[in-house]
């Protein structure tokens, strides 16, 4: 052995060499995986703030009010009382005919001869007050017996109380197809001036036969 040289083993030198590399690598990926985590918790941390949407339904409010009476219908001279003894006798007086065409008029033939009294006679018989063209103002003619082509008749009788208005109308003889809903309609909407007999206001009956015709 010489003097002044250190000793050296070699094999010990080698192991320490490998032994650093080593813990170097283990080093290395140790701050891999660990800068790999933060990166995966911030990924996370972000994916998790993504709010949702949300969906909004806009409800529309619908307000419902009631809507007001109409007023009260005027009050013709028509329309009053007739201010007489009333008397609860029924008299058949007469029948009259009436027609009903396209356009819609009611035309009223005298038929004055084929009055048929029943229980006596009036001193004063009915008067008929209503235009008889504002009766069939809006009284369509029906429809199926339009498109069918149907013409005819309708008997309607009905009273005439003592007030003048038309009261319990029946049907004598009908058509069918609609016409005889139109012919009682339009009867309903007659006003007459009442029968008198011996001064005294009295109930009659009348029998009206409505033809419809087109034209």
């Amino acid at each position: 052995m010489q003097k002044g040289k250190p000793f050296r083993n070699e094999p010990d030198t080698v192991y320490l060499i490998r032994y650093q590399v080593c813990l170097a690598v283990v080093l290395i990926v140790l701050i891999i995986i660990f800068r790999v985590n933060i990166s995966h918790d911030r990924t996370s941390d972000r994916m998790d703030v993504v709010s949702t949407p949300v969906a909004f339904l806009e409800i529309e409010r619908t307000v419902y009010a009631e809507k007001p009476s109409p007023p009260p219908r005027p009050v013709s001279g028509i329309d009053k009382p007739v201010d007489v003894l009333i008397d609860e006798e029924i008299i058949l007086l007469r029948d009259r005919e009436y027609y009903f065409r396209l356009p819609f008029r009611l035309v009223e033939s005298d038929l004055s001869h084929l009055a048929r009294p029943l229980l006596g006679e009036v001193e004063r018989e009915p008067k008929l007050l209503t235009d008889t063209r504002h009766v069939t103002r809006g009284l369509p003619y029906p429809q199926e017996a339009r498109m069918a082509g149907v013409q005819g008749f309708v008997v309607v009788e009905f009273t005439v109380n003592p007030h003048g208005y038309v009261v319990n109308p029946r049907i004598v003889e009908g058509l069918g197809w609609g016409c005889d809903e139109v012919a009682m309609n339009a009867i309903k909407r007659f006003r007459f001036r009442p029968a008198l007999r011996d001064g005294i206001a009295v109930s009659v009956e009348l029998r009206e036969t409505v033809y419809f015709k087109l034209i």
